[in-house]
């Protein structure tokens, strides 16, 4: 009996890490589980062959005392390895439960550390962590500022509620015109900013089929189409550009675009 007492033993060890072990081991568990599940199929095997030979020894000899413990004793072995193993299986399941809960709560907080929560783009802090990973180290490079002309006059008119709409209605706009690959977040208010990794010309044709986009396509809102336009700065990253620079440059070109009539892509000339 001291050889089960020690297989005992070594599977409530076994059990206890397993519950125990961090997700960076999860590699490490998925071959120690293998090893034991291979295991408890050798000795299942064995207790298999070991208990015909004996029985056939009974027909034959009408004995088994060679055989190192009673069917009695092999049946309650038996039944303990059963439940150690629905135990362990039962923990195993419980370990990754918990396991995904926590990915999950921690995706949600990365989603909400990193998202704008009314409109669903990139945040003003995601925006600055994609920019100081892309800038200098991809070329060529552009920036684009754009904001929604004469939103004040939105929110007047139909209240914050309308407004928060049309905000939203304007973040799925920009997605759907710009390229796979392009960037966008919400900078602040109504202001937007997109991240092309191409050069000036290609940036200033995105720029265009996202005005084209917001001029064409109204606002459903719970108060009626909302029609709005969109005024948009471009700029080129320059070799020696910090992010405060190149952000400049184009919020300068809007600035400009809204000063000349609004509803315009205008490109910086610095």
């Amino acid at each position: 009996m001291w050889l089960f007492g020690i297989i005992g033993l070594l599977i409530f060890i076994l059990a206890k890490f397993i519950y125990s072990i961090k997700p960076e081991h999860i590699i490490f568990i998925q071959y120690l589980w293998l090893f034991y599940t291979i295991f408890l199929v050798v000795i299942t095997t064995w207790w298999t062959w070991h208990i015909k030979r004996q029985i056939e020894s009974l027909k034959t000899n009408k004995t088994i005392s060679d055989f190192p413990i009673s069917l009695e004793e092999f049946k309650h072995v038996d039944n303990s390895l059963r439940y150690i193993s629905r135990k362990l299986e039962a923990q195993e399941m419980d370990w990754w439960q918990q396991k995904a809960r926590q990915a999950d709560e921690n995706l949600g907080l990365i989603k909400e550390n990193s998202t704008d929560p009314l409109t669903g783009v990139a945040n003003r802090r995601q925006l600055e962590k994609y920019l100081s990973q892309v800038l200098g180290k991809t070329t060529p490079l552009s920036l684009v500022m754009l904001d929604i002309d004469h939103f004040k006059k939105v929110n007047d008119t139909y209240g914050h509620q309308v407004g928060d709409e049309v905000l939203q209605h304007f973040a799925r706009t920009v997605q759907k015109a710009i390229r796979p690959g392009d960037f966008v977040a919400r900078y602040g208010g109504e202001e937007f900013t997109i991240i092309c990794r191409a050069a000036l010309d290609n940036a200033v044709s995105v720029a265009e089929r996202v005005r084209q986009a917001v001029e064409s396509t109204p606002a459903n809102t719970s108060a009626g189409e909302v029609r709005i336009t969109s005024s948009q700065g471009v700029a080129e990253y320059k070799e020696g550009d910090t992010a405060k620079a190149l952000k400049e440059r184009a919020d300068t070109a809007l600035y400009e675009a809204k000063e000349t009539g609004r509803n315009r892509v205008v490109v910086s000339e610095e």
